[in-house]
């Protein structure tokens, strides 16, 4: 657990170098779209999205919940974990909205 804290923090540092890494890591890495939700309609570029919106670094951590199946979750399991726990939840389709929103009204990404 200590050694994927440290890689997580390091992939998102934008003074990592490669050699900063063993590879091949334990962690697989995703790039997303360089347009974001405009581009691709994806959960790595929601997570990149999210970060830009907010005024962050361009970079997170994405991890999808487990179901006692032990499938992903469904938008239906989902909605009911959000409920159980007074979670808010928004979908892809929302982020990719408000993304689009604020660069119509001449905001631009960071």
């Amino acid at each position: 657990p200590k050694d994927r804290a440290y890689t997580i923090r390091k992939i998102i540092d934008p003074n990592t170098k490669p050699s900063d890494l063993a590879r091949p890591g334990h962690m697989p890495l995703l790039g997303a779209h360089a347009d974001g939700l405009i581009g691709r309609n994806g959960h790595t570029e929601a997570v990149v999205e999210l970060c830009r919106l907010a005024g962050l670094y361009p970079g997170g951590l994405l991890c999808e919940l487990v179901s006692d199946s032990g499938e992903m979750m469904t938008a239906k399991e989902l909605k009911a974990l959000a409920k159980r726990f007074n979670i808010p939840l928004i979908t892809i389709g929302m982020l990719a909205g408000f993304a689009r929103s604020v660069l119509q009204k001449g905001q631009h990404r960071t």
